[in-house]
């Protein structure tokens, strides 16, 4: 069901000095061999958010988190992120965004509950905003809750107008691998940045999730990807992008049989 259009938007600020694009999940099959701050981490947890984007049907922004816990370690009961105080209650869309709690501790902001290991939360709010530097918080309720905090993307105040989206090829997908060697993905990324600036940098951040076994540091030593070239100019500028694996055969080892999952997270900062 469409969501309707939002009374007043209040008074959200769309200019930051930081934006950031959509996660792009690549999939690759590894078959037959013998024998993946936009990210915060703290301890063993990584908060992750995975895109933000604004309806203009609705005037409502959405962003969308995902909170993974290595399974191995102790999870965290709750997270909170931390809101400014231009981000007032009525400019959260409670009944569309995941289940939560203002809470003025450890600052202020909205508490959601974890439940498992791997999972998906939601904040809407009304109006159009962009992101920036965050604070957020792991709470642990074991002995009285206590908190370790990082850095996010979240909703943000004040600054310049920056912003990233993906025009083409979210989704990217790899033919299953049978050996060494070169192998191109199926589908290209086209990421649009658009920015009141000239001065600006693009970056990426590498997820993954990965079949037991596998080791990391070999999947990031042979995921390639390809920036093409660009002018870091005011207005909208396209940026092509495409990825590829490249394994040696002292690199099998350290990929098992299994399914392979590449997040990879665009970010784009004003230079200062």
């Amino acid at each position: 069901m469409p969501l309707p259009k939002a009374r007043e938007p209040g008074t959200a600020s769309t200019r930051v000095r930081r934006a950031v694009g959509w996660i792009m999940l690549l999939a690759l099959c590894f078959a037959g061999f013998g024998g993946h701050a936009v990210a915060g981490h703290v301890d063993d947890t990584t908060v992750t958010l995975l895109s933000h984007r604004y309806y203009s049907a609705w005037d409502l922004t959405r962003l969308k988190y995902h909170i993974k816990t290595d399974h191995r370690a102790r999870r965290p009961t709750c997270w909170v992120l931390e809101l400014a105080d231009c981000v007032t209650e009525d400019m959260v869309l409670w009944w569309a965004s995941s289940w939560y709690t203002w809470v003025e501790e450890p600052f202020r902001g909205v508490r959601f509950e974890i439940s498992s290991d791997n999972e998906i939360q939601y904040l809407w709010l009304v109006g159009q905003w962009d992101v920036g530097d965050v604070e957020f918080a792991l709470g642990y309720s074991d002995r009285g809750t206590t908190y370790a905090t990082g850095t996010i993307d979240g909703p943000a105040c004040g600054g310049s107008s920056i912003a990233i989206e993906i025009v083409r090829g979210e989704s990217v997908s790899f033919p299953p691998v049978l050996q060494a060697g070169r192998l191109d993905a199926e589908d290209t990324t086209t990421l649009r940045v658009t920015s009141s600036s000239s001065g600006w940098s693009l970056d990426r951040t590498l997820l993954f999730d990965v079949p037991s076994g596998a080791q990391e540091d070999v999947v990031r030593s042979v995921f390639d990807v390809e920036i093409g070239p660009y002018a870091k100019s005011a207005g909208a500028t396209d940026v092509e992008i495409s990825y590829a694996i490249d394994i040696g055969e002292e690199d099998l080892a350290g990929l098992p049989e299994g399914s392979y999952v590449i997040g990879v997270a665009y970010t784009v900062t004003l230079d200062d």
